[in-house]
């Protein structure tokens, strides 16, 4: 029973002190990539952007999948037995299962904003570029195609923590504390 306590103590505060780092989230850049096509089409391929910055590739062909680097040098592939990145030091596993993500500077905008078109106002959504990133199945090539536009984010850049989500988490460990304090009294003898 002390350990059930124990445990529930430690999952409150990891909820709280998860919420506490996470904040409302990261202070956004404005830009955004998408993902509009595979050129040509792979049947089982499938690539997106997540995490705002990360393109991710899940390969469902089961044929050999390579990505292609800026310079057109395999360094992601998409083998029977994972996946693997190369680096300095040759090839290595990063992943068991048919996806992967990664940042790639391709896909993602950097630094300011491109200026606003004449006489449109400095709040339009812009468009960046078109981006590709060149790969091969079994050999033949192909290419992940897409937009960067940039949209301004949000005013406000407050990451401070909710009063709400810090009451709630106070109000779990005082609660969880109470009943811990209860059990541990009932479980020892008179």
């Amino acid at each position: 029973m002390e350990r059930l306590v124990a445990c529930g103590v430690l999952a409150a505060l990891a909820l709280v002190g998860g919420a506490a780092a996470h904040g409302p989230g990261p202070i956004g850049t404005g830009y955004i990539a998408r993902v509009d096509y595979l050129k040509p089409a792979v049947l089982g391929l499938d690539a997106r952007v997540v995490g705002g910055d990360q393109l991710r590739v899940t390969n469902l062909t089961r044929k050999p999948v390579e990505i292609l680097d800026a310079a057109g040098r395999p360094f992601i592939r998409f083998r029977a037995e994972g996946v693997e990145r190369r680096d300095a030091g040759g090839w290595q596993s990063v992943a068991t299962g048919t996806s992967y993500a990664w940042h790639d500077d391709r896909v993602v905008g950097h630094g300011d904003p491109p200026p606003p078109a004449a006489g449109r106002p400095e709040t339009e959504p812009r468009f960046v570029r078109n981006w590709r990133v060149p790969g091969r199945a079994e050999g033949q090539p192909f290419a992940i195609r897409g937009r960067l536009a940039w949209v301004p984010p949000p005013e406000s850049t407050d990451e401070s923590i909710s009063p709400v989500l810090l009451a709630g988490g106070a109000f779990a460990l005082v609660a969880l504390s109470a009943v811990a304090a209860y059990l541990l009294g009932r479980s020892r003898p008179n």
